[in-house]
């Protein structure tokens, strides 16, 4: 959005952006706001303040319309022929600033940064590059041509629409690129990818030690909360998160596994875990731990880790809690948890246990940073 803002005739009005935002979110009085699935919002500026006037239009204006031209299609390093939202809202992101250093008059002007809410969750595409378009277009026909067995007709087509985010699918892609434009014999490409896959694979031993890793953090999950948890239960929850995290489905047969999961002892719900693990394979986006982190325990489609769910239960059950340790809430602290919800709680007060939230800590209080997580605010005012 890049609107002139008009106070009108008497100048009284105060604009507030953040009833933009509550439009998306909604008001209501939730502990946990997270933007709805598909809803994405950019703005010129987190204030009020208009955006910059270049010779067309707006320095937001001209960066958003430039973005969806072609120009922000870049992910990966090369261009796919789509722009999707996070193309756009990492081009946004460099290009304004730089508009506003270099035709900003004020120092306000030139500090002028973009503001977006929900842009790095969301992958759809919103227009067309035009030339790298039609580039696809006739290497998908040319794959569709050359008689390749079905599967591997499918593989490329989903490769060569769309700049993957794993590198070693990227690999695959070139391969296939190649392949496409008559460069690569049939039986040299099967080879390269026969290669690709086998160096996906991830050690057992690997999978066994992320099985560890989350089945501890469940045992201490399960010994700390207020109420009683079933293991099962968690197990899946975290099967479920995991494929959710890394934008996977959930394989036919791993759903019949998960459904029967609360019926399973310890060591064949660790064997599940370490069997997804397996077949994730090696990728970066799940290298250092990363694995563990993501996988995560929730009882709604909104995923959290383990430590949040340290934080549930009613202010009289928190009191029995009396006996733990002194958690302080520090303004270092990052005041969002890894899916973007707020932590609430204020800055500097100590609080027992792990609760630290605050009930009356709403959107209507908070200051929000350009990515919709919330700034360094001292609680409500």
């Amino acid at each position: 959005m890049d609107v002139g803002y008009n106070s009108g005739k008497d100048g009284n009005n105060e604009p507030n952006p953040l009833d933009v935002i509550r439009a998306f979110i909604g008001s209501d009085d939730k502990e946990e706001h997270t933007i709805p699935q598909g809803r994405v919002i950019f703005l010129a500026s987190p204030t009020v303040t208009p955006a910059i006037d270049l010779d067309d239009h707006g320095s937001f204006t001209k960066v958003i319309i430039d973005g969806l031209k072609g120009a922000a299609d870049k992910y990966g390093g090369e261009a796919d022929g789509v722009v999707t939202v996070d193309e756009l809202d990492e081009y946004v992101e460099k290009e304004l600033p730089k508009l506003a250093r270099e035709h900003g008059k004020s120092t306000e002007e030139k500090q002028l940064v973009p503001f977006d809410w929900g842009a790095r969750a969301n992958h759809f595409v919103l227009t067309h590059n035009p030339q790298p378009a039609a580039k696809v277009e006739e290497r998908l026909k040319k794959l569709a041509g050359l008689n390749l067995p079905a599967d591997l007709t499918a593989e490329g087509k989903k490769l060569l629409s769309r700049m993957p985010k794993l590198e070693s699918d990227r690999e695959l892609r070139k391969q296939y690129q190649k392949l496409s434009d008559g460069t690569l014999a049939v039986e040299a490409f099967q080879t390269s990818r026969k290669e690709n896959l086998a160096d996906r694979k991830l050690p057992r031993a690997e999978s066994e030690e992320f099985a560890r890793k989350v089945s501890k953090g469940i045992a201490t999950l399960r010994e700390e909360y207020v109420k009683e948890l079933n293991r099962g239960e968690l197990v899946g929850w975290a099967v479920r998160g995991l494929y959710k995290r890394v934008d996977e489905k959930v394989p036919e047969a791993m759903k019949k596994r998960l459904d029967e999961v609360k019926t399973l002892d310890q060591a064949r719900q660790n064997e599940l875990l370490a069997d997804v693990r397996e077949q994730l394979g090696k990728r970066e986006d799940l290298a250092e731990n990363k694995d563990v982190d993501l996988a995560p325990w929730h009882d709604d489609d909104q995923p959290r880790p383990v430590h949040d769910l340290h934080r549930q239960g009613t202010e009289e059950e928190v009191r029995h809690r009396d006996a733990r340790p002194v958690h302080r809430h520090r303004r270092s602290d990052p005041p969002f948890d890894r899916q973007g919800r707020p932590a609430g709680g204020d800055a500097d007060q100590e609080q027992p246990g792990l609760q630290g939230r605050r009930q009356d800590w709403r959107p209507d209080h908070r200051d929000y940073d350009r990515h919709g997580r919330e700034g360094q605010a001292d609680g409500p005012p």
